[in-house]
Protein backbone atom coordinates (compact mmCIF):
# COMPACT_ATOMS: atom_id res chain seq x y z
CA UNK A 1 0.00 0.00 0.00
CA UNK A 2 1.28 3.42 -0.78
CA UNK A 3 1.36 6.50 1.99
CA UNK A 4 1.33 9.84 1.05
CA UNK A 5 4.15 11.57 3.12
CA UNK A 6 1.04 14.28 4.95
CA UNK A 7 -0.95 11.12 5.76
CA UNK A 8 -1.48 9.33 9.29
CA UNK A 9 1.37 11.53 10.90
CA UNK A 10 3.05 10.02 13.69
CA UNK A 11 2.22 12.45 16.21
CA UNK A 12 4.50 13.93 19.30
CA UNK A 13 3.57 15.44 22.71
CA UNK A 14 4.34 18.65 23.67
CA UNK A 15 7.12 17.40 25.65
CA UNK A 16 8.91 16.07 23.04
CA UNK A 17 8.43 19.23 21.12
CA UNK A 18 9.57 21.24 23.99
CA UNK A 19 12.52 18.79 24.25
CA UNK A 20 13.53 19.11 20.99
CA UNK A 21 13.05 22.97 20.42
CA UNK A 22 15.86 23.13 23.47
CA UNK A 23 18.18 21.50 21.30
CA UNK A 24 17.44 23.61 18.68
CA UNK A 25 17.85 26.35 20.48
CA UNK A 26 21.70 25.65 22.29
CA UNK A 27 19.72 25.19 25.73
CA UNK A 28 19.98 21.63 25.74
CA UNK A 29 22.71 19.27 24.30
CA UNK A 30 21.16 16.36 22.57
CA UNK A 31 23.11 12.79 23.85
CA UNK A 32 25.61 11.40 21.60
CA UNK A 33 24.37 7.69 20.03
CA UNK A 34 26.13 4.31 21.25
CA UNK A 35 26.58 2.17 18.00
CA UNK A 36 24.32 -0.82 17.66
CA UNK A 37 23.65 -3.69 15.38
CA UNK A 38 20.65 -5.46 14.71
CA UNK A 39 19.78 -8.66 11.86
CA UNK A 40 16.78 -9.12 10.35
CA UNK A 41 16.95 -12.69 10.13
CA UNK A 42 14.67 -14.17 7.48
CA UNK A 43 13.45 -17.53 6.29
CA UNK A 44 11.25 -18.17 2.99
CA UNK A 45 8.30 -20.02 3.84
CA UNK A 46 5.05 -21.76 1.21
CA UNK A 47 2.77 -19.36 -0.30
CA UNK A 48 -0.13 -21.10 2.36
CA UNK A 49 2.31 -19.82 4.99
CA UNK A 50 2.37 -16.22 3.63
CA UNK A 51 5.68 -16.57 1.65
CA UNK A 52 8.64 -14.54 3.47
CA UNK A 53 8.64 -14.82 7.09
CA UNK A 54 11.09 -12.57 9.75
CA UNK A 55 12.28 -13.50 13.31
CA UNK A 56 10.19 -11.07 15.49
CA UNK A 57 10.82 -10.84 19.19
CA UNK A 58 8.65 -8.40 21.79
CA UNK A 59 10.36 -7.12 24.49
CA UNK A 60 9.62 -6.97 27.58
CA UNK A 61 7.26 -4.07 29.19
CA UNK A 62 9.77 -3.52 31.88
CA UNK A 63 12.87 -2.47 29.54
CA UNK A 64 14.03 1.27 29.19
CA UNK A 65 13.78 1.20 25.80
CA UNK A 66 11.23 0.19 23.37
CA UNK A 67 9.26 -1.45 26.55
CA UNK A 68 6.63 -3.89 24.62
CA UNK A 69 7.92 -3.59 20.98
CA UNK A 70 8.33 -6.21 18.57
CA UNK A 71 11.77 -5.63 17.27
CA UNK A 72 14.77 -8.02 15.30
CA UNK A 73 17.25 -8.89 17.18
CA UNK A 74 20.33 -7.02 18.17
CA UNK A 75 21.66 -4.53 20.94
CA UNK A 76 24.97 -1.87 21.22
CA UNK A 77 28.39 -2.88 20.01
CA UNK A 78 30.18 -3.76 23.54
CA UNK A 79 33.90 -2.70 23.77
CA UNK A 80 34.85 -6.73 23.70
CA UNK A 81 34.04 -6.62 20.21
CA UNK A 82 36.76 -4.61 18.90
CA UNK A 83 38.78 -7.19 20.73
CA UNK A 84 40.80 -10.01 18.56
CA UNK A 85 40.67 -10.51 14.84
CA UNK A 86 38.46 -13.26 13.87
CA UNK A 87 38.21 -14.58 11.08
CA UNK A 88 35.99 -14.15 7.94
CA UNK A 89 33.78 -16.37 5.33
CA UNK A 90 32.88 -13.88 2.88
CA UNK A 91 33.32 -10.08 2.12
CA UNK A 92 36.48 -8.62 4.57
CA UNK A 93 36.12 -6.06 6.83
CA UNK A 94 37.78 -3.70 4.28
CA UNK A 95 34.97 -4.24 1.95
CA UNK A 96 32.48 -3.68 4.50
CA UNK A 97 34.02 -0.37 5.73
CA UNK A 98 33.83 0.84 2.20
CA UNK A 99 30.11 -0.14 1.92
CA UNK A 100 29.07 0.87 5.48
CA UNK A 101 30.95 4.42 5.49
CA UNK A 102 33.20 3.63 8.67
CA UNK A 103 37.04 2.66 9.29
CA UNK A 104 37.68 -0.82 9.75
CA UNK A 105 37.90 -1.40 13.35
CA UNK A 106 34.24 -0.30 14.16
CA UNK A 107 33.02 -2.76 10.62
CA UNK A 108 34.94 -5.54 12.34
CA UNK A 109 32.93 -4.46 15.44
CA UNK A 110 29.35 -3.77 13.86
CA UNK A 111 30.02 -7.59 12.06
CA UNK A 112 30.39 -8.79 15.61
CA UNK A 113 27.79 -7.09 17.27
CA UNK A 114 25.44 -8.49 14.62
CA UNK A 115 26.05 -12.01 15.06
CA UNK A 116 26.50 -11.93 18.12
CA UNK A 117 23.29 -10.31 19.02
CA UNK A 118 21.50 -12.87 17.13
CA UNK A 119 23.13 -16.14 18.59
CA UNK A 120 22.35 -14.21 22.38
CA UNK A 121 18.97 -13.80 21.08
CA UNK A 122 17.82 -16.57 18.98
CA UNK A 123 20.47 -18.80 19.42
CA UNK A 124 21.23 -18.59 16.05
CA UNK A 125 24.83 -18.24 15.31
CA UNK A 126 26.19 -16.75 11.76
CA UNK A 127 29.52 -18.58 12.06
CA UNK A 128 30.98 -21.50 10.73
CA UNK A 129 34.05 -23.98 10.63
CA UNK A 130 35.35 -26.04 7.77
CA UNK A 131 32.97 -28.44 9.02
CA UNK A 132 29.95 -26.73 8.75
CA UNK A 133 27.75 -24.64 11.28
CA UNK A 134 27.33 -25.86 14.95
CA UNK A 135 24.59 -27.21 16.90
CA UNK A 136 23.79 -24.48 19.61
CA UNK A 137 20.97 -26.21 21.02
CA UNK A 138 23.58 -28.35 22.83
CA UNK A 139 24.50 -27.66 26.70
CA UNK A 140 27.51 -26.45 26.50
CA UNK A 141 26.65 -23.68 23.44
CA UNK A 142 24.06 -22.67 25.87
CA UNK A 143 26.10 -22.43 28.44
CA UNK A 144 27.87 -19.79 26.05
CA UNK A 145 25.27 -17.97 25.25
CA UNK A 146 24.07 -16.94 28.73
CA UNK A 147 28.11 -16.22 29.45
CA UNK A 148 28.53 -13.57 26.36
CA UNK A 149 25.10 -12.28 27.52
CA UNK A 150 26.24 -11.74 30.89
CA UNK A 151 29.24 -9.96 29.27
CA UNK A 152 31.64 -12.51 30.70
CA UNK A 153 33.41 -13.55 27.64
CA UNK A 154 34.51 -11.97 24.12
CA UNK A 155 32.69 -13.03 21.40
CA UNK A 156 36.03 -13.29 19.23
CA UNK A 157 37.75 -15.98 21.91
CA UNK A 158 34.30 -17.68 21.56
CA UNK A 159 34.92 -18.14 17.97
CA UNK A 160 38.40 -18.91 17.92
CA UNK A 161 38.31 -21.82 20.75
CA UNK A 162 35.77 -23.10 18.18
CA UNK A 163 37.84 -22.28 15.03
CA UNK A 164 34.55 -20.30 13.60
CA UNK A 165 35.11 -17.63 11.17
CA UNK A 166 32.20 -14.90 10.93
CA UNK A 167 30.02 -15.65 7.87
CA UNK A 168 29.70 -12.38 6.36
CA UNK A 169 28.89 -13.52 3.02
CA UNK A 170 25.24 -14.22 4.72
CA UNK A 171 24.87 -11.02 5.60
CA UNK A 172 23.51 -7.78 3.51
CA UNK A 173 23.80 -4.21 4.32
CA UNK A 174 19.90 -3.18 4.84
CA UNK A 175 19.99 0.29 6.89
CA UNK A 176 21.17 2.98 9.21
CA UNK A 177 18.58 4.32 11.70
CA UNK A 178 19.31 7.22 14.49
CA UNK A 179 17.37 7.76 17.46
CA UNK A 180 16.27 10.97 17.15
CA UNK A 181 17.72 13.94 19.09
CA UNK A 182 15.17 14.34 21.68
CA UNK A 183 15.60 10.84 23.53
CA UNK A 184 17.62 10.74 26.42
CA UNK A 185 18.74 7.00 25.26
CA UNK A 186 19.99 7.55 21.73
CA UNK A 187 21.57 4.87 19.49
CA UNK A 188 22.72 4.40 15.53
CA UNK A 189 21.72 0.92 15.10
CA UNK A 190 22.93 -0.51 11.40
CA UNK A 191 20.74 -3.25 10.03
CA UNK A 192 21.85 -6.51 8.54
CA UNK A 193 19.59 -8.69 6.70
CA UNK A 194 20.10 -12.77 6.98
CA UNK A 195 18.95 -15.54 5.46
CA UNK A 196 18.24 -18.34 8.55
CA UNK A 197 21.21 -20.99 7.15
CA UNK A 198 20.68 -24.44 7.09
CA UNK A 199 20.74 -26.45 10.22
CA UNK A 200 20.19 -23.75 12.21
CA UNK A 201 16.84 -22.97 14.70
CA UNK A 202 15.68 -19.75 16.47
CA UNK A 203 13.90 -19.84 19.49
CA UNK A 204 13.41 -17.95 22.02
CA UNK A 205 16.00 -17.63 24.53
CA UNK A 206 16.64 -14.23 24.90
CA UNK A 207 16.13 -12.68 28.70
CA UNK A 208 14.82 -9.32 27.03
CA UNK A 209 11.99 -11.03 25.40
CA UNK A 210 8.11 -12.28 25.76
CA UNK A 211 7.58 -14.22 22.83
CA UNK A 212 9.63 -14.62 19.92
CA UNK A 213 8.50 -16.23 16.88
CA UNK A 214 8.49 -16.50 12.48
CA UNK A 215 6.10 -14.35 10.93
CA UNK A 216 5.26 -13.24 7.93
CA UNK A 217 6.38 -9.98 7.05
CA UNK A 218 3.09 -8.97 5.18
CA UNK A 219 0.77 -10.48 8.30
CA UNK A 220 3.28 -8.42 11.05
CA UNK A 221 2.55 -5.49 8.49
CA UNK A 222 -0.95 -5.39 8.63
CA UNK A 223 -0.97 -6.63 12.49
CA UNK A 224 0.72 -2.84 13.28
CA UNK A 225 -1.67 -1.53 10.50
CA UNK A 226 -4.54 -2.54 12.41
CA UNK A 227 -2.71 -2.05 16.13
CA UNK A 228 -2.47 -5.69 17.50
CA UNK A 229 1.61 -5.05 17.70
CA UNK A 230 3.47 -1.92 18.85
CA UNK A 231 6.54 -1.48 16.25
CA UNK A 232 8.98 1.84 16.10
CA UNK A 233 9.27 2.74 12.84
CA UNK A 234 12.85 0.70 11.73
CA UNK A 235 11.14 -2.11 12.34
CA UNK A 236 7.86 -1.42 10.73
CA UNK A 237 9.26 0.35 7.85
CA UNK A 238 11.32 -2.21 7.10
CA UNK A 239 8.84 -5.06 7.11
CA UNK A 240 6.91 -3.05 4.85
CA UNK A 241 9.41 -2.53 2.14
CA UNK A 242 9.39 -6.30 2.56
CA UNK A 243 6.18 -7.46 2.15
CA UNK A 244 6.44 -4.82 -1.24
CA UNK A 245 10.02 -5.89 -2.98
CA UNK A 246 11.37 -8.88 -1.08
CA UNK A 247 14.42 -9.87 0.32
CA UNK A 248 17.80 -8.67 -0.39
CA UNK A 249 20.70 -11.26 -1.92
CA UNK A 250 22.96 -11.72 0.72
CA UNK A 251 26.48 -9.61 -0.41
CA UNK A 252 27.69 -6.11 -0.58
CA UNK A 253 26.33 -5.71 -3.76
CA UNK A 254 25.17 -1.90 -3.94
CA UNK A 255 21.50 -3.90 -5.34
CA UNK A 256 19.64 -0.87 -3.44
CA UNK A 257 20.56 2.60 -1.68
CA UNK A 258 21.51 1.99 2.14
CA UNK A 259 19.33 4.37 3.57
CA UNK A 260 20.44 6.80 6.41
CA UNK A 261 17.52 7.75 8.64
CA UNK A 262 17.19 10.34 11.63
CA UNK A 263 13.94 11.18 12.25
CA UNK A 264 13.13 14.78 13.23
CA UNK A 265 10.54 17.23 14.95
CA UNK A 266 7.94 18.52 12.51
CA UNK A 267 5.12 21.06 13.20
CA UNK A 268 2.11 21.50 11.37
CA UNK A 269 -1.37 23.51 12.13
CA UNK A 270 -1.87 20.27 14.28
CA UNK A 271 1.17 20.44 16.82
CA UNK A 272 4.70 18.65 16.33
CA UNK A 273 5.13 15.17 14.14
CA UNK A 274 8.01 12.68 13.48
CA UNK A 275 9.36 13.32 10.29
CA UNK A 276 10.58 10.90 8.13
CA UNK A 277 12.18 10.93 4.68
CA UNK A 278 10.08 10.43 1.77
CA UNK A 279 11.63 7.44 0.62
CA UNK A 280 10.98 5.72 3.83
CA UNK A 281 7.24 6.87 3.99
CA UNK A 282 6.48 5.14 0.48
CA UNK A 283 6.40 1.89 2.22
CA UNK A 284 3.29 0.56 4.52
CA UNK A 285 0.60 2.82 5.70
CA UNK A 286 1.58 4.20 9.17
CA UNK A 287 1.30 1.18 11.62
CA UNK A 288 3.72 2.68 13.57
CA UNK A 289 3.26 3.28 17.53
CA UNK A 290 5.03 4.53 20.56
CA UNK A 291 6.38 7.27 19.01
CA UNK A 292 4.10 9.92 21.46
CA UNK A 293 5.75 9.53 24.28
CA UNK A 294 7.95 12.22 26.68
CA UNK A 295 11.69 11.67 26.29
CA UNK A 296 13.51 9.13 27.67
Amino acid sequence: MTRRPDEERLRLSDAVARADAMIERGDRVAVSPRDAASVILLRSAGVSSGGLEAFLLVRRPSLAFAPGMAVFPGGSVDPRDFDGAPQVSGPTPAEWAARLGVDEPLALALLCAAVRETFEETGVLLASSADGFVDTQEPTWRETRSALEAHEVAFSDVLAEHSLALRTDLLSPWARWTTPRFDKRRYRVWFFAAHLPDGQRAAAVSTESVTASWTPVSRAVDDADAGLVDMLPPQYYTLAELAADGAPAPGLAPSRVLPDVEPRVGRDDEGAFLALPDRILRFGSGGVRGNSRGPQ
